[in-house]
């Protein structure tokens, strides 16, 4: 037994329209995150900074780092920015210190190398080994 059914399938080829990037976002991004530029129309709320690479910023204080994943930031006074992110506790950074990442919960400088296979690798100074988190 069998059974067949025609489905038609309309293709329509519109015209992209000659829109620019706003040169504001809809998302104002943190003091300590100025600089990035939007990635556009293809990522919505998705910004490169120099410094700290591709992230998505949310209307609330999280972000997610392309290669941190989730982070609950917060400016200081100075333009820096405290993170928090769930494996490694508060974070500290800033634009002429990243990748080094200040680690408050054991007073610690950490150095991020890389991120693969979900894992995120970084140097621990104190101790001169490599991490995970």
């Amino acid at each position: 037994a069998g059974f067949e059914k025609s489905l038609p399938v309309n293709v329509v080829d519109l015209v992209e329209r000659n829109a620019t990037i706003p040169d504001s976002p809809a998302l104002s991004l943190p003091v300590w995150l100025a600089g990035a530029q939007a990635a556009g129309r293809q990522a919505p709320d998705w910004f490169t900074s120099p410094w700290f690479g591709s992230f998505h910023l949310t209307s609330s204080a999280w972000i997610y780092h392309a290669e941190l994943g989730w982070l609950h930031a917060v400016n200081d006074d100075s333009g820096n920015a405290w993170l928090w992110q769930a494996s490694q506790g508060w974070l500290w950074t800033g634009s002429g210190i990243y990748p080094w990442l200040y680690r408050h919960t054991d007073s610690e400088w950490i150095y991020f190398l890389k991120s693969s296979g979900g894992k995120v690798y970084y140097y621990r100074q104190a101790t001169e080994s490599v991490g995970e988190w």
